[in-house]
């Protein structure tokens, strides 16, 4: 279905194109408005803001399509357009491209399954090119209370790299997000255990102080006031040691995923802090993980980074690989080979489709469109590996038999990797 019956506005002089294209958008949830030419379809534009897109013809009477895409510039300068033309018009669409049009359609054989395709695009691109202008607004906003100069933001933000970047910081935050969902998830239960032992406790507590103090009480009754006693320190003792441990988790991971500072970090127990984070998301669907790892092993690095990478891959086996299924297993095998570190990421999920296979670290590729996927997670693991910690990743897969990913870092950050 279209996002929340949007309403598109068709201009074309041709009576039968605009039926062709409202009957299209219309069958997949679209709301469709129409004008004979440009003049009438500014006319719309001017009186209705609820317009969230624009087809339009090139060649019309009274106004014609670039004429009339100027106008609507004028108005609304953010309202996307898609520009209509003949296979002879090539030049004329490369124009009204270069003039700020969105996209173009040709009028041919192909306009029925090109037209969802490039509307859906268009309407995403703009999308996120809302959240970008949202996200930059605030991090200025931020700049400006730390009295950054407007150079520094400038030289910062505007231009298209520092505009993924921000991209990436907000899917780092809404991991982090996860995270906490997940350890308060799975923190509640030895919280809940202490909670009632407690409780008990205070009760029987009550009972024999009663019984001490009208003199009824007996050595039974004390003795078995001293058991009870003993049993609830222990679990009391015992839960809030669990406790303690998923908070140490919780606070050594999540410091490191919002800090690019680098230190050393024995591999094999903090890659166990990651899997400890993800707890409730693998225990309650029956996934495993084995990490493979010599005790001892350290490297200087950036924990931060190295958290995201693993918990984007192991979120990534749980959405992608192991879609349609409550049970599965990866495996992580850590070896040294000279100053670097292999990392071998495997899973038994149903792999990858060697059409996508050379696209999967590509921005926005995603095969969940339609289920609200952007696309960003892999290619942000890709940029994390290669850019942040100087090192490289490859992804080797076949259908029915799972996805294995080759990480290859330096055993000390600021070291190449061949």
């Amino acid at each position: 279905m279209a996002d929340a019956q949007l309403k598109l506005l068709v201009v074309d002089d041709e009576m039968i194109v605009r039926g062709i294209l409202g009957d299209i958008l219309s069958s997949v949830g679209y709301e469709v408005v129409s004008a004979e030419d440009g003049a009438e379809g500014w006319e719309m534009v001017q009186q209705d803001d609820t317009i969230a897109l624009v087809i339009s013809d090139i060649n019309m009477p009274r106004m014609n399509g670039l004429q009339f895409m100027a106008q609507v510039r004028t108005l609304r300068a953010e309202l996307p357009i898609i520009i209509l033309t003949s296979s002879n018009e090539m030049s004329v669409a490369i124009e009204a491209i270069n003039k700020g049009a969105d996209d173009y359609l040709i009028k041919d054989e192909n306009i029925t399954d090109m037209v969802l395709i490039s509307v859906r695009k268009v309407l995403e691109m703009r999308l996120i090119a809302r959240k970008n202008r949202q996200l930059m607004r605030a991090l200025e906003e931020q700049n400006k209370r730390l009295e950054n100069t407007l150079e520094e933001l400038q030289q910062t933000y505007d231009d298209l790299k520092q505009k993924k970047e921000a991209l990436i910081q907000s899917e780092k935050m809404a991991s982090l997000g996860r995270l906490v969902a997940g350890v308060a998830h799975e923190i509640n239960t030895p919280v809940g255990v202490c909670v009632t032992a407690a409780s008990y406790w205070a009760e029987d507590t009550r009972q024999i102080s009663t019984a001490y103090q009208d003199k009824s009480m007996k050595r039974s009754d004390l003795e078995l006031y001293f058991r009870k006693a003993d049993e609830m320190a222990r679990l009391i003792q015992m839960n809030l040691s669990r406790t303690a441990e998923l908070i140490r988790s919780f606070k050594m991971v999540s410091a490191d995923q919002t800090n690019l500072e680098k230190r050393a970090i024995r591999v094999k127990s903090y890659l166990e802090d990651v899997v400890l984070s993800l707890g409730p998301k693998l225990k309650d669907q029956r996934f495993s993980v084995v990490i493979a790892c010599e005790e001892g092993l350290e490297i200087v690095s950036m924990p931060g980074a190295i958290a995201q990478i693993f918990t984007n891959l192991i979120m990534n086996s749980l959405i992608h690989g192991f879609e349609g299924r409550d049970s599965g297993s990866i495996h992580i095998q850590v070896n040294v080979q000279g100053d670097r570190v292999e990392f071998l990421y495997q899973d038994d999920g149903k792999g990858i489709a060697a059409e996508h296979l050379k696209q999967i670290f590509d921005p926005f590729f995603t095969t969940k469109r339609n289920q609200g996927g952007l696309g960003l997670g892999l290619n942000i693991i890709h940029n994390t590996v290669e850019q942040t910690l100087g090192g490289t990743i490859s992804c080797s897969s076949q259908p029915g038999q799972g996805v294995k990913f080759t990480l290859m870092l330096p055993r000390v950050i600021g070291t190449s990797v061949p």
